[in-house]
């Protein structure tokens, strides 16, 4: 059976294909860009304006639990339908979750973090800043990634930048005003985009790396295990403190590392064991 033909066509000397492999890549995240510019925007602001019932939070929880759900069977749909189709099947949810948000009738960070110091108005600003560091972080720590050993220290400082903000804010961080009021909830929204950019290429070239014959359900996978944790935070945010939900992330920064470190020596000791 022919394999199927990839999403964006594979490059060659030929300098036609070239231009059009180049000009497939700018359409292809051109459109992820407007796709998850209202996305992104429209889920930042879910548990900061729809608080009625806690519908915000609740919804996200949805939502996320649906990624958990259709993610396991991501490889199938992929294979099945081919990459172009799934992939205009998939962004069916998107814009379907950016029209309901035009009238809702029923995040922690924005909604106690930044809300309380910069106003509502303030959350795409905030915003902003994290995704325009993660963007710039991604892209940089991406051109780093020469093995095994650079994803652990990148994703090992990454972890660290973590577990220092959260820490700030379970011991140290109150809302204030003027210059500093303004200027930290920026800060920690430019720390958490490091984070964001660190774990998403360094984990995504891991799995990479791992499991290069099976990539469709590896990152699967990968999606199944995110999406399911983010889902479980937003079921339980109505239901506990910022505190407490700190406390609850500390802990799983501090577990996630653990395993990951232990999972970097089993594969070090393969790969040598191999040589």
């Amino acid at each position: 059976m022919d394999e199927e033909a990839p999403l964006i066509a594979e490059r060659s000397d030929n300098k036609t294909t070239t231009k059009n492999h180049t000009r497939d890549i700018h359409i292809l995240s051109s459109a992820f860009l407007f796709i998850f510019l209202a996305y992104g925007a429209a889920q930042n602001l879910e548990s900061t304006i729809n608080t009625e019932a806690d519908l915000g939070t609740i919804s996200l929880g949805i939502l996320y639990s649906s990624f958990t759900v259709f993610s396991l069977v991501a490889s199938l749909v992929v294979r099945s339908l081919g990459s172009k189709n799934a992939l205009v099947l998939g962004t069916t949810g998107y814009w379907l979750f950016i029209a309901a948000n035009l009238w809702p009738s029923w995040a922690e960070f924005t909604k106690y973090i930044v809300e309380p110091a910069l106003g509502i108005s303030g959350v795409g600003g905030a915003m902003a800043a994290y995704g325009a560091v993660d963007a710039i972080c991604a892209l940089t720590v991406g051109r780093f990634t020469s093995g095994l050993k650079a994803i652990t220290l990148i994703v090992s400082a990454g972890a660290f930048i973590q577990f220092i903000v959260l820490l700030w804010l379970l011991l140290k961080y109150s809302v204030t005003s003027g210059v500093l009021g303004t200027l930290f909830p920026l800060l920690i929204a430019a720390a958490w985009g490091i984070t964001n950019g660190v774990f998403n290429t360094q984990l995504s070239a891991l799995v990479g790396m791992l499991f290069k014959h099976d990539m469709e359900g590896a990152f699967a996978q990968l999606k199944v295990w995110q999406s399911g944790s983010i889902a479980v935070v937003f079921f339980l945010s109505p239901y506990i403190t910022l505190r407490t939900m700190l406390v609850v992330l500390l802990a799983a920064v501090c577990i996630s590392v653990a395993a990951f470190l232990f999972l970097t020596l089993q594969v070090e000791k393969a790969f040598s064991s191999a040589a």
